[in-house]
């Protein structure tokens, strides 16, 4: 999981709104919710992050692990550079934005394809 910050800022808008719709799905399983039951209800409900916030409080984790860490080595570690060609976004960019990617709009569908907000 250390590496999650990494991985998740190579993911499209498209496999981060898939990573969300399963993490909905098995939530909406586990408590056993029925299909009317909003999916920011059930994650409040049992306390569970999305997953852009768990990997943004890793990413914060890491790096503060990092910045404040006896070798003088990985102070300052992945500082924030211009933006690479293909406009992925960089990994100390999660602590930032709210969304990942510009071009995410927020909008998870779960299983049943509504729209959780």
């Amino acid at each position: 999981m250390n590496a999650a910050s990494a991985w998740y800022t190579l993911c499209s808008a498209g496999q981060a709104r898939r990573l969300q719709v399963q993490q909905n799905r098995c939530l909406r399983l586990i408590v056993r919710a029925p299909r009317y039951v909003r999916n920011d209800v059930i994650h409040r409900d049992t306390n569970t992050p999305t997953v852009q916030e768990y990997v943004r409080k890793l990413a914060r984790a890491m790096f503060a692990r990092a910045d404040n860490d006896a070798c003088i080595y990985l102070h300052g570690i992945a500082p924030l550079h211009a933006r690479p060609p293909e406009g992925r976004p960089l990994p100390r960019e999660l602590l930032l934005s709210l969304h990942h990617n510009p071009s995410y709009d927020g909008d998870v569908e779960n299983d049943a394809g509504e729209s959780s907000d």
